[in-house]
């Protein structure tokens, strides 16, 4: 995981992962996790991140190769 939230101190923080596949914007409020990013951010890219662990839950298979724009790359090998 690559996600660092823009203002964070935190860069790619070993639980960064959970705000974009879990919960609402009360829920992360009170976190300097998510430093400066707004929630409008953080669900655009939780849309995308939902979406591959939902493929890879239903089919059990990554694609070949993915990239989410300053968040994740994954390469199967």
């Amino acid at each position: 995981m690559l996600y660092q939230p823009p203002g964070s101190p935190f860069g790619a923080a070993h639980v960064v992962d959970l705000p974009l596949l879990l919960g609402i914007p009360a829920s992360w409020a009170a976190t300097p996790l998510l430093s400066q990013a707004t929630w409008t951010e953080v669900n655009a890219t939780g849309r995308q991140v939902r979406q591959l662990w939902a493929d890879f839950v239903r089919t059990g298979v990554l694609p070949a190769w993915v990239a989410i724009a300053n968040v994740l790359r994954v390469q199967r090998v």
